[in-house]
């Protein structure tokens, strides 16, 4: 958005049969769109909406664009419409969006209703030290992942072919040295979770970072890394459930479930751990609350020490989604999303999840950014 002056865009909605999108073009006219068009794009139409705007170019006029379009796609499902996104743009490009489709509904100086955003500041960030570290470096580099060489990669999968060669990225990470973030960038970002993609090697792949992290044999720096890899993989499995609109609960055993297996072994260091390792730990076992809910007391302690902090409403939200409360874990991401940029407030909507997995979304997203 660098050079914007305000903003403007565009809501798109895919519609049954050509009968279905006149009617849904009609309502959004009514409900205030100015420009509203119909087209038939192969086999199926599509609505799309003009929105005029403007909206200012920061958070709140992104969420209130958001906003708009989330009202607009209520306002068509009476026909069976579907929201598809849609285009955001520098109002100079008003003019130039007014497109003529195979049918033009035209209203001229008029806007849809736009909700009120408001931002609140950001609670200030907890001091978690990240000592001590109880690992004695005598034991750096001793794990020899077992098993490691009974998983058949070859006939696995990651986002460039064949994962013959992540048992030697994983063997890497054992032994914390100057090529240890590279080779955890590769193996992460460049294969097995490239860009959220999830592909037949990155549950084994996980699972063996899991047991190297709950094995005590690396320094705490590299114990974060894990740590916060294995939470954005977990948040990453929150984003695939989210896309197929399910509305499984996070709390049921699953094989999509990346760490559930080896949670267990990492909870157990949690008194080994410092506190910046005990926050991360929290939060994982807040998204995986099966296996979680043993540390919830140390959870609830942890929270309350941190109190005031961005951290502390990160660890209130674990708590609650630790006991089970779904109702005041989606009051408490509501909160965060109120002050979190990266948090969007249709995640606390989106039909056909649970309460508990849409607090689970913000979690998983609030709590990176504090690390």
């Amino acid at each position: 958005m660098a050079g914007w002056t305000a903003m403007a865009g565009e809501h798109d909605f895919d519609a049954g049969d050509e009968d279905a999108a006149r009617e849904i073009a009609q309502a959004l006219a009514a409900y205030g769109f100015p420009f509203v068009t119909g087209r038939k794009v192969d086999e199926r139409w599509v609505v799309s909406a003009l929105d005029e705007g403007p909206y200012a170019t920061d958070v709140v006029g992104q969420r209130q664009i958001d906003a708009v379009g989330r009202a607009a796609a209520v306002v068509v499902r009476r026909w069976g419409g579907v929201a598809r996104g849609g285009a955001r743009f520098d109002v100079s490009r008003v003019a130039a969006r007014r497109a003529g489709g195979l049918f033009v509904i035209a209203d001229p100086g008029r806007r849809p209703p736009v909700p009120d955003v408001v931002m609140t500041g950001p609670p200030p960030g907890a001091h978690l030290p990240s000592e001590p570290d109880e690992v004695d470096e005598a034991a750096w580099g001793t794990f020899d992942f077992p098993g490691l060489d009974d998983v058949d990669w070859a006939s696995l999968e990651h986002a460039h072919g064949s994962a013959e060669d992540v048992p030697d990225l994983l063997r890497a990470l054992a032994e914390p040295d100057e090529d240890w973030d590279d080779a955890l960038d590769e193996l992460i970002g460049d294969d097995v979770l490239h860009q959220g993609t999830c592909y037949s090697s990155t549950l084994p792949a996980l699972r063996f970072l899991a047991r190297l992290a709950a094995s005590g044999t690396l320094p705490f720096p590299g114990r974060h890394q894990l740590l916060l890899t294995l939470l954005h993989a977990s948040g990453q499995w929150i984003d695939s459930l989210f896309a197929a609109t399910t509305a499984d609960d996070p709390t049921e055993d699953d094989e999509r479930l990346p760490v559930d297996a080896e949670l267990l072994a990492l909870l157990d260091r949690w008194d080994a751990e410092p506190p910046a390792g005990r926050f991360l730990l929290a939060c994982l076992a807040a998204l995986h609350p099966g296996p979680g809910r043993r540390i919830a007391d140390r959870v609830g302690e942890l929270a309350a020490s941190c109190a005031g902090t961005a951290e502390g409403e990160c660890l209130a939200l674990a708590g609650a989604l630790l006991a089970g409360d779904a109702e005041r874990a989606l009051a408490l991401a509501a909160g965060i999303v109120g002050w979190n940029a990266h948090c969007d407030p249709e995640w606390l909507e989106e039909p056909g999840t649970t309460a508990a997995l849409r607090a689970s979304r913000v979690l998983a997203v609030a709590a990176l950014g504090t690390r």
